[in-house]
């Protein structure tokens, strides 16, 4: 029993060294830098959670909207981001304005979260049919590059292939290291020369060690001709995630767009399917 007793303090002993060995590598000692790849790694393990976290979250929206020539228009909406079931790496985010400039231009509240309790694939083609409608209330029509969320995406290892990644500037915050990672789509197959492709470039401020995401730019198209989107994420203690928390727009033509997000609340999708009866057993 003795030599039993030694032989599992032993595996013990080593199994703690290669756990501790292990987490040193993951972390970068002071002054050494991470490369591309552990960057990278770290914000997909970190997306991971905040995507599974924030699904079935619904916030409220507050978009600010001018142009510099005079227009203005301020949209109250519900935002949420819904993961697709059978898809863990996947998500669809939706926009409901339920006000313009201080009227109600809906009668039923929570019409989003109220959708979703149906079968989801019902609930997702209605869902859309409402966030393509949010365009109309809108000054300038509202897409892919409007949610908070889309550099993020970008940053998944499912895109890998469709975008190139390079890693740039360092800084501290507060003690922490933070690296921004450029990100630029790759161009498609250009059928026709006399249509420019757009071009797509991100950036991601993310702390070295954790790959956690602290801040996001999304620039379209080419000067000077460009669209810049930029999002700010915080903690929430209620939720225990980060949220975004304010997202800026501006384009070439003095459009520029403000949106803040506030009062989070989690509702649950229902993606229940019906059992026949007459298939059903008793298991006697």
């Amino acid at each position: 029993m003795g030599g039993e007793g030694a032989r599992g303090g032993a595996v013990t002993l080593r199994t703690a060294i290669v756990m501790v060995a292990m987490l040193a590598a993951s972390v970068p000692a002071r002054g050494q830098d991470a490369t591309l790849r552990e960057v990278l790694d770290r914000s997909a393990s970190y997306i991971v959670g905040l995507i599974t976290e924030f699904t079935n979250v619904v916030a409220q929206e507050d978009m600010r909207q001018s142009y510099r020539a005079g227009a203005r228009r301020n949209l109250r909406s519900d935002f949420l981001l819904v993961k697709t079931p059978g898809e863990d790496k996947r998500w669809l985010s939706f926009r409901d304005v339920a006000e313009v400039n201080g009227r109600a231009v809906r009668d039923q509240q929570d019409r989003l979260t109220k959708l979703f309790l149906d079968p989801f694939a019902d609930a997702v083609r209605r869902a859309d049919e409402i966030s393509r409608d949010a365009s109309r209330h809108s000054l300038v029509a509202l897409g892919l590059e409007n949610s908070p969320f889309v550099v993020v995406a970008m940053l998944q290892p499912i895109y890998y292939n469709d975008y190139t990644y390079d890693l740039g500037g360092r800084s501290t915050d507060n003690g922490v290291v933070v690296r921004v990672v450029e990100i630029e789509a790759r161009p498609p197959l250009q059928r026709n020369p006399a249509i420019p492709v757009q071009r797509v470039t991100g950036k991601a401020w993310v702390e070295e060690a954790t790959g956690r995401i602290r801040k996001t730019e999304l620039r379209l198209g080419r000067a000077p001709n460009t669209q810049l989107n930029s999002t700010r994420f915080e903690f929430d203690k209620a939720l225990g995630i980060d949220v975004p928390v304010e997202m800026k727009e501006s384009r070439a033509t003095g459009f520029e767009m403000t949106a803040t997000y506030s009062r989070f609340r989690r509702f649950q999708v229902r993606t229940e399917e019906a059992v026949d009866p007459t298939t059903a057993t008793s298991g006697k």
